[in-house]
């Protein structure tokens, strides 16, 4: 079964490539008191809902003899599925906000990251000096 190779580096390649966005998805678009538990929920969902949707779809279609069942009812509620997923995932993202409420935002917090006042090793080594410290830095 090496030929299985093929599918799940596609799939291991995929997830590389995805999970990366959703994560800055989930966090750009959180308001951000509630940022860490909608990374949070977005972990969940990721470890969860595709197992429970496994486990649901394939108690309701897949066949026990496989050599009289028709297997093909699976894939393609496997199939239909995903491309309501799409749809809904594209209703959700152009419904929304042109995204110009996150570049707000990111440029807001950027704002207040720049403008903190940051001591300069110098300054650390000086006030390490004044206080009896080891000035090791």
């Amino acid at each position: 079964a090496f030929w299985m190779f093929i599918p799940f580096s596609m799939i291991g390649a995929a997830e590389i490539l995805v999970n990366p966005c959703l994560y800055y998805f989930a966090y750009t678009a959180a308001p951000p008191r509630v940022r860490s538990l909608v990374q949070a929920f977005n972990l969940l969902c990721l470890g969860c809902i595709s197992n429970a949707f496994t486990a649901v779809a394939t108690e309701a279609t897949f066949p026990d003899d496989l050599d009289t069942g028709h297997l093909e009812h699976y894939y393609v509620l496997n199939v239909v599925c995903t491309l309501l997923g799409v749809l809904l995932y594209f209703w959700l993202t152009r419904c929304g906000s042109s995204g110009e409420d996150f570049k707000n935002d990111v440029e807001e917090e950027l704002d207040v990251t720049e403008r903190r006042p940051t001591a300069t090793s110098a300054q650390l080594q000086e006030a390490a000096s004044r206080t009896g410290e080891c000035s090791a830095i």
